[in-house]
């Protein structure tokens, strides 16, 4: 939903069905819709999945692990740019705090393979920094994470946030003429 919200309110074409890195296009910068909750400010994302690929990876040791799932989204990101015609692309990210939306955006950059560095494995995880962001490899779930440093803020505003939407939703329903079965 918030994929087909942001396109209609900036007229954005929706790439968010194509299994690309970009959720959006408007003209031609690629753009990945991210919203998630404050926290510390600093908040592990997920950015790339890669299920379908796990067999190119999966008995390599973690710095091989960590080229090979780095070199995948790499790839992504030049798949995606390539065949929609952009330029750049960027996280345009809304931050949820208590009664407020936070909006943020940062460049959507590959990974800068010839730079890695602090590769550790955790558990179920192999965290790692190439100079620019620190990202974390969730080896079980096949997915690829980036903290976002959700600083500066470029845009802010206030929000109802609603206890239960799905009974306001019901609510909105039952003043139309459409019928559903309670439960």
């Amino acid at each position: 939903v918030a994929e087909k919200i942001f396109c209609r309110a900036f007229k954005a074409d929706d790439l968010s069905r194509s299994d690309v890195s970009a959720d959006a296009k408007k003209n031609d910068l690629g753009i990945g819709l991210k919203t998630f909750r404050i926290g510390n400010s600093k908040s592990f994302q997920k950015v790339a999945e890669f299920n379908n690929d796990r067999r190119l990876y999966e008995n390599l040791s973690p710095e091989n692990l960590i080229k090979k799932v780095s070199e995948l989204r790499n790839a992504r990101i030049e798949f995606t740019e390539n065949a929609h015609a952009l330029e750049n692309s960027i996280y345009h990210c809304v931050v949820r705090n208590k009664g407020k939306f936070l909006i943020f955006e940062e460049v959507m950059d590959k990974v800068d393979i010839s730079n890695i560095k602090n590769i550790k494995e955790r558990k179920g995880s192999i965290v790692f920094n190439d100079g620019k962001h620190d990202y974390s490899f969730l080896v079980s779930k096949s997915t690829l994470t980036k903290r976002f440093i959700t600083e500066p803020i470029v845009y802010e505003f206030n929000v109802d946030i609603l206890e239960d939407p799905l009974l306001e939703l019901r609510k909105l329903l039952e003043k139309t003429d459409l019928h559903f079965e309670k439960e």
